[in-house]
């Protein structure tokens, strides 16, 4: 999936490499005296990616939204998004400063996913996005 999505473009991000445990074998037998995974206990090879926040891209005033009691300026709940476009285009992955929790793909992304067979994805088009109780 990240090699589909690198392929569509440049994006910022981190790549964190990952071992993956076996949580049904018992702790003590995951774990080297020296703390290191077991081979037998351990699978290699996965990598976790940060995505940095984007500003500037999340469009205040075509974007309907419930303000956060906290800070009333950020969206707690979106009722319409709204988006602005960056001059170079919208990066291949993103996450809003204002709404971190949601990633963005931009539809060209998305096209080279699903040709590629991958799954597990929902996408929803900025214009149909929302988010809490609406």
């Amino acid at each position: 999936m990240l090699a589909t999505i690198k392929s569509a473009g440049d994006f910022p991000h981190q790549e964190i490499p990952v071992i993956m445990l076996d949580d049904t074998i018992d702790s003590k037998d995951r774990i080297d005296a020296s703390g290191v995974p077991k081979p037998s206990a351990s699978r290699g090879g996965f990598v976790g990616v940060s995505v940095p926040l984007q500003e500037g891209i999340f469009d205040k005033q075509n974007s309907k939204f419930d303000p956060d009691p906290v800070f009333p300026e950020e969206p707690q709940v979106i009722h319409k998004l709204a988006l602005k476009k960056p001059a170079g285009g919208y990066p291949s992955l993103f996450r809003l400063f204002e709404y971190p929790s949601a990633l963005l793909i931009p539809a060209a992304v998305q096209a080279k996913l699903q040709a590629a067979g991958i799954r597990g994805a929902t996408y929803t088009p900025a214009s149909q996005y929302k988010t809490g109780k609406q």
